[in-house]
């Protein structure tokens, strides 16, 4: 049973090879196919997965989209043959972990969700992408930063400086005219006034009760 299986499997790829210029492997279920310099899908069944024929197509991914170009715009098709968007991209990324890809449209950035919701109102300077372990992302607008969660909502009023990345007590140094304070992952500040010195190589004192730092030379122990 088995080898007859293996049979009809070559009679099928020798079939495809016939009727297109190219024919990539089967990846969850689909494969590339090349035909007059335009790309499609076809599955297992013969039967094309799209209407369209783009200019480039990536290769469909665990979560049933793939990544597919058409005149310099990209988007995303599922295994439905719909696009996800009605908005064509500059640039597309692959979806991480929480089912968020970036995008890109007339240099600016906002995220795309699996429904085809941008997760945002503010199309930004840029965005760094969630961490693995994360669930907020670095935004950049205007030369200003902040910190983006899952519902797209910024977890701070303020834009500082410069923003670094939350560590494993949920805490971050933030910076804002030369000044320095920490930020909680909630979006609130550590401390009621900025001050002068910076935190880096400090704030990793940071126990369950409180925050150490040096400060004007002296240690002191702040409960946050």
């Amino acid at each position: 049973m088995k080898l007859i299986n293996i049979y009809k499997q070559l009679l099928k790829e020798s079939e495809l090879n016939q009727r297109f210029d190219r024919v990539g492997d089967f990846i969850n279920g689909f494969a590339r196919v090349k035909l007059n310099d335009k790309w499609n899908f076809i599955n297992l069944e013969g039967k094309l997965l799209s209407d369209i024929w783009f200019d480039s197509v990536y290769n469909i991914n665990k979560f049933g989209f793939a990544q597919v170009e058409l005149n310099y715009q990209w988007n995303f098709i599922n295994l439905e043959g719909k696009l996800l968007s009605n908005i064509w991209f500059d640039f597309v990324s692959t979806f991480n972990q929480f089912g968020l890809a970036k995008v890109r449209l007339n240099d600016k950035y906002n995220l795309i969700n699996k429904e085809g919701k941008l997760l945002s109102n503010i199309w930004f300077d840029y965005i760094y992408c969630f961490n693995d372990d994360d669930d907020l992302a670095k935004v950049a607008l205007n030369n200003k930063e902040n910190y983006i969660n899952l519902e797209g909502k910024l977890i701070s009023d303020i834009w500082f400086d410069n923003i670094g990345y939350f560590n494993e007590f949920g805490l971050v140094e933030v910076g804002l005219n030369n000044k320095y304070n920490i930020l909680k992952k909630e979006g609130k500040l550590v401390f009621n006034k900025w001050l002068d010195n910076s935190f880096i190589g400090v704030i990793r004192f940071v126990s369950k009760n409180g925050l150490m730092i040096k400060y004007d030379n002296n240690y002191k122990v702040i409960k946050i």
